[in-house]
């Protein structure tokens, strides 16, 4: 594998969490997390999705780069409670120690 991303869908498909963007370390620094993350951001808004949201910690500036802004864990937590990411984050109690973000589709 070269690389991949992902989103899980909320129960009600208004939402994606995306899960990761990932390349490997050969093709890192040559656009492929940002073109994974547009490809990620376009099937989910063509599937309907209203809002991206996801989690990270350290890939902020990255996800600020392609247009996410700081957001509330609470409110990830609301709109993605049936994603099995944000299930387990707030089982574990993980997710109050977490970094949200979001972006409108």
């Amino acid at each position: 594998m070269v690389a991949s991303t992902g989103y899980e869908r909320s129960h009600d498909n208004e939402h994606v969490l995306i899960r990761s963007v990932a390349a490997a370390p050969a093709l890192r620094g040559l656009g492929m997390g940002l073109q994974l993350a547009r490809f990620a951001l376009d099937r989910a808004a063509e599937s309907e999705a209203t809002r991206a949201w996801l989690i990270s910690r350290r890939s902020g500036p990255f996800w600020q780069n392609v247009g996410f802004v700081s957001a509330d864990t609470s409110e990830l937590a609301i709109a993605l409670a049936s994603t099995h990411r944000v299930r387990l984050s707030t089982e574990t109690g993980q997710l109050q120690h977490e970094v949200a973000w979001s972006q409108l589709l």
